[in-house]
């Protein structure tokens, strides 16, 4: 079994609406989260979730 690393993370705007994002692969049933991804070669965690949580958010 590969080891999975990514990261996720909770994004709450200044009227207290919580951001959350329908996920799932093509052939899955989608399930909403919190934004979340996996972690990319020669990438830190945290540049891992502020990549993945600006890319969710400017959708």
């Amino acid at each position: 079994m590969n080891e999975w690393k990514g990261s996720s993370g909770v994004c709450v705007n200044e009227k207290g609406q919580l951001l959350m994002v329908l996920q799932g692969k093509p052939e899955e049933i989608k399930s909403w989260s919190v934004p979340s991804g996996g972690l990319e070669k020669d990438e830190t965690f945290e540049e891992c979730l502020s990549g993945k949580s600006k890319k969710k958010r400017d959708m």
